[in-house]
Order: C-alpha cells, then sequence, then structure tokens
C-alpha cells in the first residue's frame, strides 16, 4: 500500500513538476502545534489567541488548519499577551453557571 502511494505522489510530481518538499529548510510560517511548541503553552491557549486577533495568522478556508507566520510570534502584542498569561495576571474564565450573553444568563437560577 505504501509503495502505490510512493508512486502516486512520484507521478503527480513528475507529471506537474511539483518540487519535493525538503524538511531541512527553515520553514517561515508554522501549524498551530508547533506555534503552541515554540511558545510554551497549549494548543487551545495559541488558538484563543488568534480568535482574540493577539496573534495574526490565516486558514484557506473555514475549518482549514491555521497558518501562522514565524514573525507573528514576537510581535509585542503576542508577548505581552504570553506574558500575562504565564504570569497569571489574566483572568482565568468564569464557571459555565456564572456565564452570561448580553446580559443573560444561559441557565436557569433554581
Amino acid at each position: 500500500m505504501a509503495r502505490r502511494g510512493l508512486h502516486r505522489e512520484w507521478h503527480l510530481r513528475s507529471r506537474y513538476d511539483f518540487q519535493a518538499l525538503h524538511r531541512q529548510e527553515p520553514r517561515n510560517w508554522l501549524t498551530l502545534r508547533d506555534a503552541s511548541k515554540e511558545l510554551g503553552l497549549h494548543h487551545t491557549v495559541v488558538q484563543r489567541l488568534i480568535e482574540q486577533g493577539i496573534l495574526p495568522a490565516k486558514q484557506a478556508v473555514p475549518l482549514a488548519p491555521w497558518v501562522i507566520e514565524r514573525n507573528g510570534l514576537v510581535l509585542p502584542e503576542v508577548k505581552s499577551a504570553i506574558d500575562a498569561l504565564k504570569s497569571g495576571r489574566v483572568a482565568r474564565r468564569r464557571s459555565a453557571t456564572t456565564k452570561t450573553l448580553a446580559g443573560l444568563s444561559l441557565f436557569y437560577e433554581v
């Protein structure tokens, strides 16, 4: 099965003149998990930084993997947000029973 897959890859690269990816070359972009490893944070924290607009990232289409430029990790606002997270200055999420949406409680009071 693996041999068949390698043949297909070779066929596509030779037919369309695609170059093989050389892993030795440094990339100037990272995946979400690569960025989380470099920052020393859990990947969900990095995703939250992206969703809040603190860490610049792109997606080709919705639900596609995030692409993060390496130089985005050293932006001052990213560094200050990470420092705040690591030092515990950022307020933790409130419990599910106290979350509100536009002032309305998501759960009924008993």
